[in-house]
């Protein structure tokens, strides 16, 4: 109401401020993803969330929501600007009332910018499996149990593969 009409009317207007750093609280239509992407083309860093199950999903929905025509130029620019894709999910903690995160990141390289832009983004969970540039949530759940964080059960019940997790247990 004071600042501007709307969300989108906002988002519109984004660089009338002039700013380096640009907070979207969330991307939820082709609208705001489209903006985030321009201005993260234009130089701005911009932070946003986006409800997706981990990282390669949140890819796809970035990439799915524009026309099959326009797909292949998201494509470029997200794999040209995308720093760091963050999932996570918060657990309950052993024998306590708080929590914990167990998280998945997923960093842009050369690797993973290749892998975006030429639409095979479904490999980067087999082919960056624990690199630096790739944790998957998975791991970090056998992490946790591992540490004694977290019960097994709790953590099987929000696994990705839960073959590859209980593996991972071993």
């Amino acid at each position: 109401g004071i600042d501007t009409t709307s969300f989108h009317e906002g988002l519109r207007h984004i660089y009338r401020e002039a700013p380096d750093v640009i907070m979207i609280g969330e991307m939820r239509d082709r609208e705001s993803i489209a903006i985030a992407l321009e201005a993260a083309d234009t130089g701005h860093l911009v932070i946003s969330s986006l409800h997706a199950n981990n990282s390669v999903m949140a890819i796809n929905r970035i990439i799915d929501v524009f026309k099959a025509e326009q797909q292949q130029q998201i494509r470029v620019q997200l794999a040209d600007n995308l720093l760091l894709s963050f999932h996570q999910r918060l657990l309950k903690v052993r024998n306590r009332d708080s929590r914990v995160p167990a998280f998945e990141k997923l960093a842009n390289s050369h690797r993973v910018a290749n892998l975006i832009r030429e639409g095979k983004d479904h490999h980067i969970r087999n082919q960056l499996v624990n690199t630096e540039e790739f944790v998957s949530l998975d791991s970090c759940l056998a992490h946790l149990v591992a540490e004694k964080k977290v019960e097994r059960e709790i953590a099987q019940h929000v696994c990705l593969d839960k073959k590859q997790f209980l593996d991972m247990l071993k």
